[in-house]
């Protein structure tokens, strides 16, 4: 109000996807479809330039689809979305139910032996050093994340999915397999050509967005 300019309010995947058109993995591609793998799984859509938002302002929940029925709770009240699964929180809980039954593991001791200090990133890097539990919690990770993607990928037909959060921290550790999957899983043509890529923006993702908003909003009005 003060600067007599007009508020852009958004979802922050959405204004996360722009981002990565505008500056990092998306630049150059028509179709975008931008994965959040933090706190939660979201979503962006970018379609030449401008954002998909369905609707209801509501497109690019692909955290939401379920893969399996009767598997864990979501924080949306279903079960066995995505986010249940491979979230940061989901790869932790999984990560300290395998080491009740298994704890000869690294990612204990990298926890100072304490099954409720473990984190995901710790998942990560036992799996660099070669431990075989945290390497295995990345293989399924990646299973489901590679089913998910297949999905996207068959609906939408994207020319690129970018990854963000666990996925860029993990690199070719995670996303390796999970291009395999999608190339297994997803439909023909649409699975070979697209890209799974890692976002490019880091840190600066969430100041890149918000930028991106009032550009766009000004180049569009």
């Amino acid at each position: 109000m003060e600067l007599g300019l007009p508020v852009v309010i958004e979802n922050d995947a959405n204004a996360s996807a722009l981002a990565e058109w505008m500056y990092g993995a998306g630049r150059g591609y028509d179709y975008v479809v931008y994965m959040t793998m933090g706190t939660g799984i979201g979503g962006g859509i970018v379609v030449k330039g401008r954002l998909y938002k369905g609707t209801g302002g509501l497109a690019g929940e692909v955290g939401h689809q379920i893969l399996l029925p009767n598997g864990p709770k979501c924080e949306c009240g279903k079960r066995g979305c995505l986010e249940s699964l491979c979230s940061g929180p989901a790869i932790t809980r999984r990560a300290k139910e395998a080491i009740k039954k298994d704890p000869k593991t690294l990612i204990l001791r990298i926890a100072e032996g304490k099954i409720e200090n473990v984190k995901s990133e710790m998942v990560v890097r036992a799996a660099r050093d070669g431990d075989r539990l945290a390497n295995q919690l990345i293989y399924e990770t990646a299973t489901y994340m590679g089913w998910g993607i297949a999905n996207i990928v068959s609906i939408l037909n994207p020319d690129v999915i970018i990854l963000g959060t666990v996925a860029t921290a993990a690199g070719d550790l995670l996303l390796a397999p999970i291009r395999e999957n999608v190339r297994k899983l997803g439909v023909g043509e649409a699975a070979r050509r697209v890209k799974i890529l890692p976002s490019e923006l880091g840190d600066q993702i969430d100041n890149l967005a918000a930028v991106s908003l009032v550009i766009r909003r000004f180049q569009e009005s």
